[in-house]
């Protein structure tokens, strides 16, 4: 940092590290943009650093950079899980889809699971619907999925009483059934806890916060790209 002394002369009197937080960067606590192209890994965008592992994947274009794309055999992800929020707590999961086809089978694409009571909550497809449930359990939102073949966004906020739910930044249902009580341990990506329902399709862009985000935030993210905000980089 430099600083002028009483003659006006500038100096270098320290170096000190800097970092600035765009406001969609505040409580993300998994944010993984998919961008590598290839090997056998994701990065976490977020301060976590849950690096993804994953399996019989393939990479294809993305709505930004690369992506995803899920064979609805035995394609997932897994990764540790840090710091997901509680199923009954404020949250929000967002990302981009690209269905393969009209999705009549369970087809979850985020799961946040607490594997010891074999809980979680499930954010896909499900009944020829998309939308957010618990597993045991019912639906907490739900639509009618949009056109195959093309990239559509998804986002689910909860706000500690009202679960709401987002395609394409526009709110399409809500309900305030109360959610199980449970902290989720491990995130799985295109498959159901215990390895079943298995995705058939591409993602991108996904992002969970431990805060529910308004519709003008979702409407924001969904034109930024993660790589476009920065990889969280610890202080040395």
């Amino acid at each position: 940092m430099k600083s002028r002394d009483a003659a006006g002369n500038l100096a270098t009197s320290a170096d000190y590290q800097f970092m600035t937080t765009s406001p969609l960067d505040l409580d993300l606590v998994a944010g993984y943009a998919f961008d590598e192209g290839s090997g056998t890994t994701t990065a976490d965008y977020s301060r976590n650093s849950s690096t993804g592992a994953l399996f019989n994947v393939a990479w294809t274009k993305g709505k930004y950079g690369s992506a995803l794309l899920f064979n609805g055999t035995d394609s997932y992800v897994t990764t540790p899980g840090i710091g997901l929020p509680a199923m009954n707590a404020p949250q929000t999961i967002a990302f981009w889809f690209n269905a393969s086809g009209k999705t009549t089978s369970t087809q979850p694409v985020v799961s946040l699971a607490d594997e010891a009571q074999q809980i979680s909550i499930q954010s896909g497809f499900k009944e020829a619907q998309i939308g957010v449930w618990q597993n045991p359990g019912s639906w907490l939102v739900a639509t009618v999925p949009p056109s195959a073949n093309s990239w559509h966004h998804s986002a689910y906020s909860y706000d500690g009483q009202t679960h709401r739910f987002y395609i394409d930044g526009k709110q399409v249902s809500s309900s305030t059934i109360a959610p199980k009580v449970a902290t989720p341990t491990s995130l799985q990506i295109g498959r159901m806890i215990g390895g079943s329902g298995y995705l058939k399709g591409s993602l991108d862009e996904l992002r969970i916060y431990r805060r529910a985000l308004t519709q003008a935030d979702i409407r924001t993210l969904m034109l930024q790209s993660l790589a476009a905000c920065g990889k969280y980089v610890a202080d040395p």
